[in-house]
């Protein structure tokens, strides 16, 4: 039987690139590493991947420190991470905005979003709550909202970070879907568009779960939903918004991602190493304060989510006819 010389080389080829795969996971890391975020200092995108350096930081025996980069809506991070090499030594902590949303809000991206990125772990998730100011809005659940916003057209108005961002576009879906009107009035940032809230300047707004719990607690706000199927350990006794006949799920997720082209030996042992992380109990429950659930997907497991997540949105935000940026 004659094999082909060229063959003979292919086979060669693969068999060596096999080898040296293998030798950069046993080898992998042997410096420090960078997680790339998009968070500001102090904020939940901040909080979290820094948690999550110190626990891979004592799995993987290397420091892991955190570079925060926000702005264009998580693009700056993401390019950041696209522009070093492609060893695992450059991790991208990516929100589900950037990667789901932004395709569909800007008038271009500067990467693929199917092929840029290799999906790693999906750290941890946030549900959206409806808060509104109790001295604006009469209504104590979103029926009586829906019902008192039929009545009177555009009396309620929204406060966002922007018309891109996930809360405003929940706040789209909403309107949508239970067929009402409100006016969308976007601030610089999530603390002002939070303090509109309980000033009343605005009647209420989406919110994470975990910045608004004091608020609730003390009465400055009232939550009237939340976007999750089932009704959160943080705040259990606010319904979801499918208990009261609206459909709207929507969670914001965090995963890690690397750049595409790193050695696959190397995107497995960070998803193998980040899966016991997500296991320990510990981790949940630092998060629990913050209103944060613990993500429980690492490798294949992920990606899979990842391309139901893309699919999901690409379903969800072209029909809202936001004007894309």
């Amino acid at each position: 039987m004659r094999i082909k010389v060229s063959s003979l080389a292919a086979l060669a080829g693969l068999a060596m690139a096999g080898l040296l795969s293998h030798a950069h996971a046993q080898t992998y890391p042997t410096r420090a590493i960078t997680i790339i975020t998009t968070g500001a200092a102090g904020s939940v995108s901040d909080i979290m991947p820094r948690q999550v350096a110190d626990d891979l930081s004592k799995r993987l025996g290397k420091p892991v420190v955190v570079d925060n980069r926000p702005g264009g809506t998580g693009l700056v991070a993401a390019n950041m991470v696209l522009a070093a090499p492609a060893d695992g030594y450059t991790i991208w902590f990516g929100p589900m905005g950037t990667l789901a949303v932004n395709p569909h809000i800007l008038k271009s991206m500067p990467f693929d979003p199917d092929t840029a990125f290799i999906p790693v772990a999906l750290v941890g998730s946030t549900p959206l709550v409806m808060v509104v100011n109790p001295k604006q809005v009469a209504a104590k659940t979103l029926e009586q909202f829906i019902a008192e916003a039929k009545s009177q057209p555009d009396k309620f108005a929204y406060g966002s970070v922007g018309p891109g961002s996930t809360p405003a576009i929940a706040a789209a879906i909403l309107a949508r879907r239970a067929g009402i009107t409100m006016t969308h009035v976007p601030y610089r940032g999530f603390g002002p568009a939070l303090d509109a809230v309980i000033k009343g300047e605005v009647a209420m707004m989406m919110s994470d779960t975990g910045p608004v719990l004091q608020r609730l607690a003390d009465g400055s706000l009232r939550a009237l939903a939340v976007t999750t199927p089932k009704r959160t350990t943080f705040a259990p006794d606010v319904p979801t918004f499918k208990e009261q006949n609206v459909d709207l799920d929507i969670s914001l997720w965090y995963g890690l991602f690397l750049r595409a082209g790193t050695p696959a030996a190397v995107s497995d042992r960070l998803a193998a190493e980040m899966g016991e992380v997500l296991k320990d109990p510990a981790f949940a429950k630092s998060w629990s304060s913050m209103g944060i659930e613990a993500g429980n997907l690492a490798g294949p497991d992920f990606a899979q989510y990842f391309k139901r997540e893309q699919a999901k949105w690409a379903a969800i935000v072209p029909p809202l006819g936001i004007p894309r940026e």
